[in-house]
């Protein structure tokens, strides 16, 4: 997540939720799946533009 540009952050009675966060656990709830953390080992930066062929 990137914290300086100003991640998108929704609030529900009073939590505070990230985007990606907010959307899972409503997924969840309609489907009563499982949810999983996922995080980085490091850091991954990115500068430049995508090339597609």
């Amino acid at each position: 997540m990137d914290t300086v540009a100003g991640a998108s952050r929704v609030v529900v009675d009073g939590e505070v939720f990230g985007n990606n966060q907010y959307i899972a656990q409503l997924i969840q709830q309609e489907t009563g799946g499982d949810l999983f953390r996922i995080e980085t080992v490091q850091e991954c930066f990115f500068s430049g533009s995508f090339t597609t062929f």
